[in-house]
C-alpha cells in the first residue's frame, strides 16, 4: 500500500478491551479506492469478543475503521 497513512497506531489497536471483552482485528488493512484508482481510505475490521483472550467467545458485534490520508488533514485544515 503506497500510502502516507498514520501508522503508529495500527499495530495499537489491533486488540483493545476491558474485563468483559475485547476486540481483534482480522484479515488486513484494505485500501478503499475511487473509481479512478486513487486511494481515499483505509479499511480495517474488527469483530468483538467477550471473554478473556484465553476463553473467548465470540459475538456478533463487527465493526470496520476506515482511515484518512494524512494529506486529507492537510488539504482540509488550512
Amino acid at each position: 500500500m503506497d500510502m502516507n497513512i498514520d501508522n503508529m497506531h495500527n499495530k495499537a489497536i489491533e486488540k483493545g478491551g476491558d474485563e468483559l471483552g475485547f476486540w481483534q482485528s482480522i484479515g488486513d488493512r484494505k485500501c478503499v479506492k475511487d473509481t479512478s484508482g486513487n486511494i481515499l481510505a483505509t479499511k480495517i475490521t474488527f469483530l468483538y469478543f467477550s471473554g478473556s483472550p484465553s476463553h473467548r467467545k465470540k459475538t456478533h458485534w463487527r465493526i470496520d475503521e476506515f482511515r484518512l490520508p494524512i494529506q486529507f488533514y492537510t488539504l482540509h485544515n488550512s
